[in-house]
């Protein structure tokens, strides 16, 4: 009964510090950081900051940019290849999550697992994708097309002649 009470002096302490088990202390500011293609967990906030923070989440926002247009694995969706610098070649960690497609089929079924590939008739295209592939198609004329409104989307994008906007229909590369 008396070890509850003194773990809890001990924890309590540890958390208002601010290095809560092993927690790096967060700098102030927020250094400018581009060497580093793992996304952040959570916004790091000092203790002693004061007014709004915008720097730490604006920090998070940058990071998280940063990662996710790094070079990915080759074969490996938004894993980013840490052997490569940001601006390194490659397809970046974002362009390699799944699309749109290949998460929500037409037919109700369950995706395919992360790295893997839908059968060809689960895409727009009806091609079998492969890593690097991208559809700029829709199973629909205006399944995905809308444009933004007051809380709702309100019909699809319009040129400035008023044509519709086409998305390209299963472009093949060269």
């Amino acid at each position: 009964m008396s070890s509850r009470f003194t773990v809890f002096p001990v924890m309590s302490a540890l958390w208002f510090s601010g290095t809560c088990l092993g927690q790096v202390p967060c700098p102030n500011p927020p250094p400018v950081v581009i060497s580093d293609p793992q996304p952040p967990t959570d916004v790091c906030l000092p203790l002693n900051v004061s007014g709004v923070p915008f720097q730490f989440f604006d920090d998070f926002s940058w990071r998280s940019f940063v990662a996710l247009v790094w070079p990915a694995q080759s074969s490996q969706r938004g894993v980013p290849d840490t052997s490569k610098q940001v601006g390194g070649i490659g397809f970046r960690a974002f362009e390699t999550y799944k699309q749109l497609p290949e998460l929500f089929h037409n037919d109700a079924s369950a995706p395919s697992d992360w790295n893997s590939f839908d059968m060809p008739n689960q895409n727009p295209c009806n091609v079998q994708m492969a890593f690097g592939d991208l559809v700029l198609a829709s199973f629909s004329k205006f399944s995905n097309l809308g444009q933004a409104g007051f809380g709702t989307l309100v019909g699809s994008a319009r040129s400035s002649e008023s044509n519709l906007y086409a998305l390209p229909h299963c472009i093949q590369p060269p």
